[in-house]
């Protein structure tokens, strides 16, 4: 049996803006059998960050399908659970959005289902 190899490109309140930025860099120059990406939460919840919905699914659409261009399988994970306390008492610009934090991350999910 082979061993597994993991590496993690990510980068704490990176965006799907900015793993689009450094594809080729971060994850395509690996040659990956698989790419998972855990991403969402900024991209749907942090203040001065965030996409709309239908920006934030072209954007993992292009994401899936640079990593199949390089032969990779993609897998999407879904947005954590929230702590909707610590997430407004960190980032309390979350409650301006016209949605509360619990129904973009919900957002957020469907479109990484899609």
């Amino acid at each position: 049996m082979n061993p597994v190899v993991v590496i993690n490109s990510g980068r704490p309140g990176d965006t799907t803006v900015q793993l689009l930025e450094r594809f080729e860099a971060r994850i395509a120059g690996f040659q990956p059998d698989l790419v998972l990406y855990w991403i969402g939460s900024n991209d749907m919840l942090y203040p001065g960050h965030t996409v709309e919905p239908p920006q934030f699914r072209a954007n993992c659409r292009e994401l899936a399908a640079r990593a199949r261009s390089i032969g990779a399988a993609v897998a999407f994970l879904t947005l954590p659970p929230l702590i909707t306390a610590y997430l407004l008492e960190q980032f309390p610009g979350v409650a301006d959005y016209p949605e509360s934090a619990t129904e973009r991350r919900a957002i957020g999910n469907r479109l990484l289902a899609a």
